[in-house]
């Protein structure tokens, strides 16, 4: 699991387009993905922000490395995965279903905040239930492919 995060805050696990060569070299290494560094690369604009708004125009850098390396996972938990789908629905749906088989939900932090018991977390299964994806989808990002990584 990487943690990608970019900004005066934080800054390491960062540069995604460094991702490409270790999966080349190691193309048995199954690595799992997040955080705002590699979720603002959904839009090939991904901007300075570690949250970009609006819709995702055009196909950015997360597309590109999850069509070319089969052992390469995105983990959509935490506030990067859930901004990074629910800023352009369309795009999200579409994205799940291209990568159903390499995408993972996670709950990355404790399920509470002032968002109420389930906080995030809530948010994000809200999220996919209104995304009205086939439950084959559903299932696989939500347990199947974690299952699979596992074991």
């Amino acid at each position: 699991m990487v943690h990608i995060e970019e900004g005066p805050l934080f800054n390491y696990c960062y540069g995604v387009e460094k991702l490409e060569e270790v999966l080349k070299q190691a193309p048995d290494l199954k690595l799992v993905v997040h955080g705002p560094g590699w979720w603002r690369h959904i839009s090939a604009e991904p901007g300075g922000e570690a949250y970009p708004k609006g819709l995702v125009k055009e196909e950015g850098l997360v597309h590109k490395l999850l069509r070319r390396f089969d052992n390469l996972y995105a983990d959509i938990s935490a506030t990067s995965g859930l901004n990074a789908l629910s800023r352009d629905r369309e795009h999200a749906r579409r994205f799940l279903e291209e990568f159903q088989d390499n995408v993972v939900y996670g709950t990355d932090f404790p399920c509470l905040s002032e968002e109420g018991q389930f906080g995030t977390d809530g948010s994000h299964l809200r999220l996919i239930k209104n995304l009205r994806l086939p439950s084959r989808v559903v299932r696989k990002v939500l347990r199947e492919n974690a299952e699979k990584l596992l074991s």
